[in-house]
């Protein structure tokens, strides 16, 4: 059964915006996603039925597809009615979701009565129980998993994270519709407008939050503080930089147990380097080491056949991530690493890839036991492996035991 993550909002600002029905009139930077006069640009999406898992649906073949998702937008048009510029659910029916998909975005529109969205197919119910007949302006600003609710300019859920209502203990889609969802009472939608976040301001979004205790491990110019074969990496333009055809493991000259580890890093075609975890200062971090967090250009060909601990994120050749979640190669990604006892959460550009526990591992890439999986303390790192790889505004947290 679907499980839905609902959230209760109560209101106290009434925001009344009168808007013509033929101009939207978007703020700007926006594109309408409501041209308040048709459902162009929307399709209907069923609600409980298997085929509305969307990891179903796009098991399916086209044409199976296609047919029933023009059923749903036909039993749709039923139910949701264009009124006036307004957008009008009857409480019944399949929802209502865009042609269109989507990452990590702003949204905005204005709500009256007890409406419900799905965002990357995770369930935000907002009911409003007070003033339920007036207008109220809904602004949703989602990176990742991570999403902050402001109604009528008020902040109500800050950067919390959402989790899979059709898959749950997976991460979201990274892409996927904006959908209006079906509650069992009838509600009303207007002035609906989104903004694509690009991959920097995310960034910003996610370094800016929560970011008391983070201290610099990494000064942006040089590599005070840092040990190992230095000399086989450069800084450039703020980022340490694993020299072409050079390599080894370079780390802090601190020591860490519990910690919490936030960089970004880029990777050129078919990078590979990792995040050395609880380093001794000697040896290969993958097996010395509590671990190596992989960092690698998981759509080159030469990696078409790893072994899936091998991939993005994966504690190396012990327990796999979940894919899909990079950015296009040559831009930055933020990730943010938690060590604490004997488990890793790996976060990558506001998903979580990685959450697991490295004393349950039992069985390990080609037999090969890692003898480091215990440490509780070490150095943390950059395990070149002679690509380019970059890292820049390198930070720890300290986490009390």
């Amino acid at each position: 059964m679907r499980q839905t993550l609902l959230f209760a909002i109560s209101a106290l600002v009434c925001f009344e915006v009168p808007v013509q029905a033929d101009d939207p009139a978007p703020p700007k930077g926006f594109t309408a996603l409501f041209n308040g006069k048709d459902l162009s640009g929307w399709r209907g999406h069923g609600r409980n039925e298997p085929n509305a898992d969307p990891y179903e649906l796009a098991k399916m073949k086209d044409d199976e597809r296609k047919q029933l998702i023009d059923e749903w937008t036909a039993e749709t048009k039923k139910h949701w009615k264009v009124v006036n510029g307004v957008l009008e659910q009857d409480r019944i029916g399949p929802n209502l979701a865009t042609d269109q998909e989507f990452g990590d975005f702003e949204l905005r529109m204005q709500i009256k009565g007890h409406g419900s969205l799905g965002l990357r197919y995770s369930s935000l119910g907002l009911i409003i129980p007070e003033k339920e007949l007036e207008w109220y302006e809904n602004r949703f600003v989602m990176v990742g998993e991570r999403w902050s609710l402001y109604l009528d300019g008020k902040l109500v859920r800050d950067h919390d994270r959402a989790e899979n209502t059709w898959k749950p203990k997976h991460p979201l889609l990274k892409k996927a519709p904006i959908q209006l969802l079906t509650t069992g009472f009838p509600y009303s939608v207007r002035n609906i407008s989104i903004r694509e976040i690009p991959s920097t301001e995310a960034n910003e979004i996610l370094r800016g939050k929560n970011n008391k205790g983070f201290e610099n491990v990494f000064n942006g110019k040089d590599l005070t503080g840092w040990a190992g074969p230095i000399d086989q990496y450069e800084v450039k333009d703020g980022a340490i930089v694993c020299k072409p055809r050079k390599g080894g493991t370079i780390y802090t000259k601190a020591e860490y147990s519990d910690f919490i580890a936030r960089l970004e890093f880029r990777l050129p075609p078919g990078g590979n380097n990792g995040l050395a975890i609880r380093y001794p200062g000697n040896g290969d971090t993958a097996y010395v080491g509590m671990c190596e967090i992989q960092v690698l250009d998981d759509n080159a060909k030469q990696y078409a056949k790893l072994d899936s601990r091998q991939y993005n994120g994966s504690a190396y050749g012990m327990v796999p991530a979940h894919r899909g979640y990079l950015r296009p190669v040559g831009e930055w990604n933020f990730e943010e690493v938690t060590i604490k006892g004997s488990t890793i959460k790996v976060e990558l550009n506001g998903t979580m890839i990685l959450d697991t526990d490295l004393s349950e591992v039992t069985k390990y890439m080609a037999n090969s036991a890692h003898p480091g999986k215990t440490r509780t303390k070490g150095h943390f790192g950059f395990a070149g492996h002679s690509d380019p790889v970059a890292f820049r505004n390198v930070q720890i947290k300290v986490l009390e035991k």
